[in-house]
């Protein structure tokens, strides 16, 4: 399958990502892509059991309305399990091991030339930026290094700055959907997040709504 093409034009908007999985159950994974992007305007679907050997099923995600006759981009990753061997060759589609967050599928897609949320490639507020094609995160100009879910995290906040991030919202874009974060595994994270951009800074931009979730004040 040929790989398709880069730039800040291509994204889950002007086409269709295929999500294909070598397990013959996939109703969960179905079900926490449906719960997870429904509020970005994404479709999911299920891919029939039937398709071609060995895959087993999967999901369709899509924003597109449904034209007859029209051929649409098309992106494809395979999910796969941690031990399972990943196909080789330069025409393999992206690989990204199950389970995984809603943030760790973004970064593939991304990576795969399929911009999977609507809306440009760097997210602001005020002097913090995140370049999301990179995953490069600025503050004043200074490089802030960030672990992977960390960067997940901050991502939502920088979506809606100025607006309450609910703690529910949190968990699927940050953990695996098998392993849901246990208590404080939240306050953890955000605690790690919050040394990340006000370290060094007088002005604080992260700040808890208690009970509530968190806001990013530009």
């Amino acid at each position: 399958m040929s790989r398709p093409r880069q730039g800040p034009d291509v994204g889950i908007s002007s086409g269709i990502i295929m999500l294909l999985t070598v397990r013959a159950e996939s109703a969960p994974l179905i079900d926490f892509l449906r719960t997870g992007l429904a509020p970005e305007g994404v479709r999911v679907r299920s891919i029939a059991p039937d398709a071609p050997a060995p895959i087993e099923g999967g999901a369709l995600l899509t924003t597109d309305p449904e034209e007859p006759g029209r051929v649409p981009h098309l992106c494809a990753v395979l999910l796969l399990d941690r031990d399972t061997p990943p196909p080789k060759g330069r025409d393999a589609p992206p690989v990204l091991r199950m389970p995984f967050s809603l943030g760790a599928l973004c970064d593939v897609l991304r990576a795969a030339g399929c911009h999977p949320l609507a809306g440009p490639n760097t997210l602001a507020a005020g002097e913090l930026t995140l370049a999301l094609d990179t995953g490069r995160v600025t503050r004043a100009y200074g490089i802030l290094a960030l672990h992977p879910q960390e960067r997940y995290l901050l991502e939502r906040l920088l979506r809606q700055p100025g607006r309450v991030l609910h703690r529910a919202d949190i968990g699927p874009w940050c953990f695996d959907y098998e392993a849901p974060p246990r208590p404080g595994q939240i306050d953890v994270l955000v605690s790690r997040l919050r040394r990340r951009l006000d370290r060094n800074f007088e002005r604080p931009m992260l700040h808890t709504m208690r009970g509530v979730g968190y806001v990013l004040h530009p």
